[in-house]
Order: structure tokens, then sequence, then C-alpha cells
């Protein structure tokens, strides 16, 4: 199901979900091709959706991929902020903010990022460890996701060590972005253009073995998979559903605009080619468990 239609899923092109521990916000990107990406956070009052307005921590570099922790302590998220005063590699890297008096504060940048490669779309098991996408063998300095994969950092005594490469080595062929951990680490959902795929780019999930390696990726099927490109997979606050982005639809211009107001119509609302974000029951994840 389509998430806030023209009000969160708009004609713009707007992806990622993440709401506050008691669902009382709610936090989505949105981005104009590589010009900028803006986070920006919606009050929920009654159950419903509020006018959304930038986030305090964005909207002056270019900020996405927004992802609170399920203690509601922390928002994590990645920026090509500067990372010191001199410096202008304007690369991608996760930060993360505190929550202090509900707002967010202390903004921190994480220790395993690199100076000269692109870090994005964190998420973070409850133990603290955190899975990401990164170009780190990519040629090169502009992003790539045909050379992205996906790391783990491990939290101990407060900090973070290092990272992986994570899944089995079958997958390495392909590239790999977006990952979603389960607050468990049972899990692991994310996006890749594999072949054999309904769309450009699909999402798929691999289950912790009892051996602690992963299993080959699992296809999530038609129920959320397109011909486009389905991508920024979320949990909320409970784990009941499943909020994913997708270039579901695009414009059907076999039925032409009939006037000047048909057509911005067309162009402005929800599916019409860009970004929206969905929601699915999260019991579909257990269903592809049966099929391991």
């Amino acid at each position: 199901m389509l998430l806030g239609e023209n009000l969160i899923s708009t004609g713009a092109n707007e992806f990622n979900a993440a709401f506050t521990k008691d669902m009382d916000e709610f936090y989505f990107s949105i981005r104009h091709r590589s010009d900028f990406f803006i986070i920006l956070k919606c009050d929920i009052k009654n159950g419903e959706f509020q006018k959304p307005e930038i986030a305090s921590f964005s909207g002056k570099y270019l900020d996405a991929d927004p992802f609170i922790s399920k203690d509601g302590s922390y928002l994590y998220f990645c920026s090509n902020r500067p990372t010191a005063e001199n410096d202008t590699t304007y690369d991608w890297n996760i930060w993360r903010l505190e929550r202090v008096k509900n707002k967010w504060h202390n903004i921190t940048l994480l220790s395993f990022n690199t100076a000269d490669k692109n870090e994005m779309y964190p998420s973070v098991a409850e133990s603290g460890n955190i899975y990401f996408h990164s170009d780190l063998e990519s040629e090169g300095k502009n992003l790539s996701f045909s050379g992205t994969n996906i790391y783990k950092s491990i939290y101990k005594n407060g900090n973070y060590e290092g990272y992986e490469k994570i899944l089995p080595a079958s997958t390495e062929e392909f590239p790999e972005w977006d990952p979603l951990i389960s607050p468990n680490e049972d899990y692991l959902i994310f996006t890749s253009p594999r072949p054999g795929g309904l769309g450009s780019g699909d999402m798929y999930i691999c289950f912790k073995q009892q051996n602690n390696q992963w299993s080959e990726p699992i296809n999530l099927g038609e129920k959320i998979n397109s011909p486009g490109m389905d991508y920024c997979p979320s949990l909320s606050p409970d784990g009941k559903i499943l909020f994913f982005s997708s270039y579901l639809n695009s414009l059907n211009f076999n039925l032409f605009p009939d006037s000047y107001d048909d057509l911005i119509y067309k162009l402005n609302r929800p599916q019409n080619g860009n970004g929206d974000i969905y929601f699915i029951d999260s019991n579909i994840i257990n269903s592809l468990r049966c099929k391991e």
C-alpha cells in the first residue's frame, strides 16, 4: 500500500521510512537527481501525518537514509557534509545524533567511515552492530552503485571496530545496497540488480543459518518487487510492518492528457515514475523463511 498519498508519497522522489519509538515522528528523504538530498520530519498526531518539514539537522548538505535505533536513543543518517574544517572531499559518511529532551543533538561521525569512499544506508541491530553499503572496492572517487557491497561494523565497549564485508561469496559478482538488518541479526534484506529479478533492482532476503553464515539470497517476490526499482527497506518500531520505496509505476502516456491541468496533475501525482514509499505486513518475511 502507498504511504501517505499526496502528503508523504507525492510526485517528488521520496524514499526511506523511519519512525521514533512512540510512532509520534516520521522521517523520510526526498531527492532531485543528484542535486539535492534532504531529510524531512513529519509529526504524527492522533494517528495522522501532519505537514512535513525539513528536519532540524538537514537542509544544508546532501542528507539521506535516516534510521532510528529500536530504543529511540539515536538517529543515524548519511551525509556529504565536511568531516573537518578543511575537508573538501564531499564523500558520503554515516553520522549519529542522540535524542535529548525530545530533540536530536550531539552529532557524531562514526569511526569506521573512510576518508575517500562512500558509506551509506545505516541499519543498526539491537546489539549496536551497524550494517551499511559502501563502494570501498570501486575505482575512482565518484559514488558508484555498480561497485557497492554490504558491510558490518561491530559495536563493542561503546566503539565501532572496523568493518567486514558480509553475505555469501556467490553474491560478490553483483552489487548490493540498502541493507536492513533485523533487530536480532537473524535476517538481512537488501537490493540488488542481479539476473532473474523482476525489475532493474529487486529486494532479496538472506537468513542467518545455524553455522552463523548467511543463506543464499531469496527474492522477496511480486508482492514487493516490481518491473521498476525496489529499495530502502525498513521496519516499524514493533516490527510488524515492512516499509520500502519503489519506482513501481511510470506515467502511461498511452492515455494522453486532455488539458494542461490534466497534464500537471499526472506529472505531480504519486506513482508518476519517481520513487514513492510503500508498506506491507512483515509476515511476508516468515513465509519466505520456510523457503530457505
